[in-house]
C-alpha cells in the first residue's frame, strides 16, 4: 500500500504548476514513528536524511526504510531547485540545453534569368564539364565535387578565376575561357603522364641495376664455387699420388722411385 502512495506521489503533477515543476514527495510521512529508534532518527528523518546507521529497529521496518531511501534518491536526482508555493514544496526540474541554431551560408548568387547564353551554344557535354572542373581544381581553386554539373559553388570557382585573369566575372564560360580551360587542363594531364612515365622508367632503370648487380654477383659466386672445388680436386689427386708412391715404396723398396 505504502508502494502504492510512493508512486502516485511521485507520478502526479500539482494542477497549476508549470510543466517543469512537478509536487515534492513528503518523504518523511514513509517512515512510522515506530521505526524511529529515538530523537535523533525523527531529526534525521525530518531534514531528508537516513536515521542513525545503528538503529535496532531499522531491520523490522525494512519495506518502509527502503521506500524512504527510494523517495531521497528520486529527490536527489530530479529536483535541481526546490520552490515554495501556497505553503507546499515542489521540484523544479532543470531545462534541457537548447542547441544553438546552425549558421546558415549565404548561397551562392543566382545567375540572372537568360545569363550564360553563349555558354549553352557551345552545347558543352557532360565529359567536357568535368575537364573544365579539373582545370578549375589544378589552378587550385577548391569547389567541392568534380562530376561534370556546373553548380553554385562550379559557377563561384568560375567567378574568381575570371576575377584573377582580368576578365568579368560573370560565372558563365565564353569560348575563348573553355578553349583556354581545355588547353590548360591537356597540358596538366600531359605533364602528369610525362611525370607518371618517369617514375616507371626510374623504377624500371632501377630493377635493371638490381638484376645486373644480381648476376654479376651470381656470377661472382659460381667462378669462385667453380675454383674452389678445383682446389679441392687438385689437392685429393696429390694426396691419392703421395699415397700410391708410399705404397709403392713399401712393397718394393729397391724400386728407382
Amino acid at each position: 500500500m505504502r508502494a502504492l502512495y510512493l508512486a502516485a506521489v511521485l507520478a502526479a503533477p500539482t494542477a497549476g504548476s508549470a510543466a517543469a515543476q512537478e509536487a515534492m514527495p513528503n518523504c518523511q510521512k514513509l517512515v512510522p514513528q515506530q521505526c524511529l529508534h529515538n530523537a535523533a532518527d525523527a531529526n534525521r528523518v525530518g531534514a531528508g536524511s537516513l536515521p542513525l546507521p545503528d538503529s535496532p529497529r531499522q531491520a523490522a521496518c525494512g519495506a518502509a526504510m527502503t521506500e524512504y531511501r527510494a523517495c531521497l534518491t528520486w529527490v536527489a536526482e530530479n529536483c535541481a531547485h526546490v520552490t515554495q508555493r501556497n505553503g507546499r514544496s515542489f521540484c523544479q526540474r532543470e531545462q534541457p540545453a537548447v542547441a544553438p541554431a546552425p549558421a546558415i551560408t549565404p548561397p551562392a548568387p543566382a545567375l540572372p534569368a537568360g545569363a550564360c547564353r553563349e555558354e549553352r551554344l557551345l552545347g558543352l557535354e557532360w565529359t567536357q564539364k568535368k575537364r573544365l572542373q579539373e582545370a578549375l581544381f589544378t589552378l587550385g581553386y577548391r569547389f567541392g565535387q568534380r562530376d561534370g554539373v556546373f553548380g553554385p559553388l562550379t559557377r563561384q570557382a568560375i567567378r574568381d578565376w575570371q576575377t584573377a585573369n582580368g576578365a568579368a566575372a560573370t560565372g558563365c564560360l565564353t569560348e575563348p575561357q573553355v578553349n583556354a580551360l581545355t588547353r590548360l587542363q591537356t597540358a596538366a594531364e600531359d605533364q602528369a603522364q610525362l611525370e607518371r612515365l618517369q617514375r616507371q622508367n626510374a623504377t624500371l632503370d632501377q630493377f635493371r641495376q638490381q638484376n645486373e648487380q644480381s648476376q654479376e654477383e651470381w656470377m661472382r659466386q659460381r667462378q669462385a664455387e667453380s675454383q674452389a672445388s678445383f682446389e679441392q680436386w687438385r689437392r685429393d689427386v696429390e694426396r691419392r699420388q703421395q699415397d700410391w708412391r708410399a705404397e709403392t715404396r713399401r712393397l718394393s723398396p729397391g724400386a728407382p722411385w
